[in-house]
């Protein structure tokens, strides 16, 4: 049972992997075809969730 279990946690993890590496090859698909095709809302949108943070202010 707790073989399966393993399993089922590797299978998520390379899925999460798999979905950030979709992720952020669609927003740089949109920072490069984006600008000329009116998506600078949706492209912006996507760029503040994956900014740097400032450490500072996230330990504080």
């Amino acid at each position: 049972m707790q073989r399966l279990a393993e399993r089922g946690e590797d299978t998520e993890t390379a899925l999460g992997a798999d979905l950030m590496a979709f992720a952020l090859e669609g927003c740089g698909l949109l920072k490069v075809s984006g600008k000329h095709q009116g998506l600078d809302g949706p492209r912006k949108e996507m760029s503040a969730r994956w900014g740097r943070r400032d450490t500072a202010a996230l330990s504080a």
